[in-house]
């Protein structure tokens, strides 16, 4: 499945572990501009990174995990 502007984006499948996925890169480049999306991933990357390491780190990534929404995650995963 492709959207207007020719994207591809991952359609319904019968797997129960599968999960649709959206591209929702183009239309945030035009809706914040280089600049503004630059500074998201930036405080995207400043809210997981481990502060002392500067680096998004596996245990600076269990201390957010909920901020990812993914609290049911294993650690194995």
């Amino acid at each position: 499945m492709t959207t207007d502007n020719g994207i591809s984006m991952a359609t319904a499948c019968p797997d129960p572990n599968f999960f649709d996925f959206e591209d929702y890169f183009p239309s945030m480049m035009v809706n914040l501009g280089a600049e503004g999306f630059v500074g998201e991933l930036c405080r995207g990357f400043q809210l997981l990174m481990d502060s002392e390491k500067g680096l998004i780190t596996f245990n600076s990534l269990k201390r957010n995990i909920h901020v990812l929404g993914l609290e049911d995650v294993l650690g194995d995963d």
